[in-house]
């Protein structure tokens, strides 16, 4: 089962968020977007790495 039904992303650290969504192939709504966006304004070295799920 995809974690975008059972997982509360309100817990999820954000570092975690996009390499979860992008291995899940999880579609983000603009404010979550926007939001993630924010958050690596001020991250400018950290790189997202992750695998899809087969």
């Amino acid at each position: 089962m995809s974690p975008g039904k059972w997982v509360d992303w309100s817990v999820v650290p954000p570092s975690e968020v996009p390499p979860a969504e992008l291995r899940w192939d999880l579609a983000a709504d603009e404010a979550k977007r926007q939001a993630l966006l924010a958050l690596a304004e001020d991250r400018p070295t950290t790189l997202v790495s992750y695998e899809p799920v087969p």
